[in-house]
């Protein structure tokens, strides 16, 4: 990529970042579905080896996260992943598990766990997600 168009796209990420205070809560969890989905796949080469199946697991991706930050019920698909936020925190994040409809797991930036949640909805999910980014660093 050229310096130009890296600059280009800085400029174009600062300005998504200045419409939507919750971007890079939005791009952490963008990245743990992306790594859900594709695993060790580079998506872009998947794109061109096997453009169908990169076609529908591109579109999961966009259906949890219109799932996560629109207005949808989420489905029972017993999805699990971690975040991995800003202040160095670490969330993981399971649905169905042990009576729980969505239970999150968060460590501090030491890696130890501190604390446990239960939430209802994925609403409730990425408020404990927001909630826990803002939470300062441990010695």
């Amino acid at each position: 990529m050229s310096t130009q168009a890296e600059q280009d796209l800085e400029r174009a990420i600062d300005k998504a970042k200045s419409f939507d205070d919750q971007y890079e809560i939005k791009r952490v969890i963008h990245q743990a579905l992306m790594d859900h989905y594709f695993k060790d796949k580079n998506p872009m080469l998947m794109n061109e080896s096997e453009p169908e199946k990169a076609e529908a697991l591109f579109k999961k991706v966009g259906e949890w996260m219109d799932r996560i930050f629109g207005s949808e019920e989420m489905s029972d698909d017993d999805l699990a992943f971690d975040v991995d936020l800003p202040n160095k925190f670490k969330i993981e994040v399971t649905q169905n598990h042990e009576g729980s409809k969505w239970y999150l797991c968060a460590y501090d930036n030491n890696g130890e766990h501190f604390s446990s949640y239960d939430c209802q909805n994925e609403k409730g999910v990425f408020a404990m997600i927001s909630i826990v980014s803002q939470e300062e660093m441990r010695e």
